[in-house]
């Protein structure tokens, strides 16, 4: 099953030329889509029946073919051609499926044009005259401009540039040389005014007036919307002095809730980083894990601090400091929390977090409760969009931290001594070192790794349906069964 959610993204800084441009095209769209509706008034029977003589792809042909001679000439060129007539045939549509409703044809509006209007208004007219122009102005300002509809993606695409870090739409007014409906290759090779592709047997024609326009998006919008949705139809709608592109992404529905038996994605506030994360199978396994970038932006963030320090000695604002250094932790978050998503969508995997109310020590600093706080949000509102919420909307798997930082994973041995830092002369702090069995490892990744074994011991029903008092005793127990899996294979 699928469903579609629609994205809206703002073009950046539209200048007054590609402005101009996108508000004539959109008023010429909703010029022809009124003209056409106030043609099919009281012929919308014999346009049904004739469209009921044809089937499949010849449907949309008939329909050009019987607008154009109703209106008696082609108003538009190229793409929009589609998307008009998806408008249309939709309006009517929604005019025969409701009994009582009026047709949908807008209120006359005069074909002459504005200035036309006001120059005859100022000349020698009668009393009637002047009411009857002013009331044609009055409509032309009541009218309604239609977003111009592209009824499939490849007639409003979008250009992805190599770093992946911008993106533009290249809205498809015109048609090809060869008289089909103009469109850009998938993987369009430029982002420039003016272009030209061949392959096969279509050549797409080098326009200086085909328009690229850079779109404002997020990190979450890329995620969520482009690597996760097929974008499958667009609209472009010219609001005052702004651009907005409207896309309509297809989505496969979740396919529910966490079950029992699957991996669990534990989940760190880290020591030097915002947070690392493991992919824990059911015996304790590592299937995955990562963490959040750190030494550069650490390193930015203290040059941060260091000139918003210097900056408020000078007695001066540091108001655009704190707005860099507010988007540098919340591109880092964003990052993350995709890094932590798309892992347990791989898996099938529950997401355990630490809980909040037991995070105390050194390390518990206000400024990294506060990210770790906000890195929870944004993994659980995507969790839930993506359907891999533990338990159901309402329970989020929270465990306690205790000892999660010095416990060995592959013998259960639990000592403050395996985690580097101040009471290990010999490990960094980003080291962890079993002194039973040796096993070494990332500190906040093996941390990861055993949060997530907490939640598994949790999801299996803790002491009572384990049959283990504590976390060293259900390590030990898993560590055990990965043994004993792993002399079966040998020995088989």
């Amino acid at each position: 099953m699928s469903y579609h959610r629609t994205a809206v993204f703002k073009v950046h800084s539209p200048s007054g030329r590609k402005l101009r441009r996108a508000r004539k095209m959109q008023r010429r769209y909703s010029e022809v889509y009124s003209d056409l509706l106030r043609a099919l008034k009281g012929r919308e029977e014999e346009f049904y029946e004739k469209l009921a003589t044809y089937g499949g792809g010849t449907t949309e042909k008939y329909a050009k073919r019987y607008f154009k001679m109703l209106l008696g000439e082609q108003p538009l060129e190229g793409a929009m051609w589609s998307g008009l007539l998806e408008d249309v045939i939709q309006a009517i549509d929604t005019y025969r499926d409701t009994p009582g409703a009026n047709f949908p044809a807008p209120a006359g509006t005069s074909a002459k044009p504005v200035e036309e209007l006001l120059g005859e208004l100022l000349g020698p007219v009668t009393r009637e005259e002047e009411e009857e122009l002013k009331a044609e102005l009055k409509r032309k300002s009541e009218t309604y401009e239609r977003p111009i509809n592209f009824a499939n993606f490849r007639s409003n695409p979008i250009i992805r540039s190599g770093d992946g870090e911008k993106m533009w739409v290249a809205p498809h007014f015109q048609e090809r040389e060869d008289g089909k409906t103009g469109a850009l290759p998938p993987d369009g090779h430029s982002v420039q005014n003016s272009w030209s592709y061949s392959t096969g047997s279509y050549h797409w024609k080098r326009q200086s007036n085909k328009e690229t326009l850079p779109i404002e998006l997020s990190r979450w919008h890329m995620h969520r919307f482009f690597r996760e949705g097929t974008p499958k139809s667009s609209k472009l709608h010219v609001i005052e002095d702004e651009i907005y592109v409207y896309y309509s992404f297809e989505f496969e529905e979740p396919s529910g809730g966490y079950e029992k038996g699957n991996p669990v994605v534990g989940v760190d506030r880290g020591e030097a980083i915002i947070a690392a994360y493991a992919a824990v199978g059911p015996e304790g396994q590592v299937l995955e894990d990562g963490s959040s970038a750190s030494k550069d932006l650490q390193s930015r963030l203290k040059e941060i601090d260091r000139e918003i320090a210097a900056t408020q000695e000078r007695g001066e604002n540091p108001g655009e400091l704190w707005n860099d250094r507010r988007n540098l932790v919340q591109d880092a978050l964003h990052r993350i929390s995709n890094q932590i998503i798309d892992t347990a969508s791989r898996h099938g995997a529950a997401i355990v977090f630490e809980d909040l109310e037991n995070l105390s020590g050194p390390n518990n600093s206000r400024m990294k409760r506060r990210q770790y706080n906000r890195l929870i949000e944004y993994v659980r509102y995507k969790e839930k969009e993506k359907g891999l919420s533990y338990g159901g909307d309402d329970f989020d798997l929270d465990v306690h931290p205790a000892g999660t930082s010095q416990t060995c994973p592959e013998c259960g041995h639990r000592e403050e001594q395996n985690r580097g830092g101040r009471n290990h002369p010999n490990l960094s702090r980003d080291e962890f070192r079993c002194q039973n069995c040796g096993y070494e490892a990332h500190a906040d990744k093996n941390a990861a790794r055993m949060i997530g074994i907490r939640g598994l011991w949790i999801i299996n029903g803790g002491k009572d349906g384990t049959g283990c008092k504590t976390l060293t005793q259900y390590t030990k127990s898993l560590s055990q069964t990965r043994t004993s899996q792993t002399e079966a294979q040998r020995l088989s």
